[in-house]
């Protein structure tokens, strides 16, 4: 994996509207495994920005922070480090 991480990984993600995610990714056999833990979504889907952590088997964390981006054509800046 990038930078180091080992699966599993837990994520949590936070939207400034409330709404939020709590979710482990782990190793498949083709692949990997997504299993929602918990989530709330408002109405509106996730309100930018978007808070993230993800801590993987280690306890390493990488802390993401998505963006609304300035203009409609462009990508949304991540931001984060491990």
């Amino acid at each position: 994996m990038k930078k180091g991480l080992e699966l599993p990984f837990l994520i949590a993600a936070v939207g400034t509207n409330g709404s939020c995610m709590f979710f482990k990714y782990s190793r498949a056999q083709a692949g990997l495994k997504l299993k929602f833990i918990t989530k709330h979504i408002e109405d509106q889907g996730f309100g930018l920005p978007i808070n993230m952590m993800l801590v993987d088997a280690q306890g390493k964390a990488l802390n993401l922070f998505i963006q609304k981006p300035p203009d409609k054509y462009e990508i949304p800046k991540f931001v984060g480090h491990a």
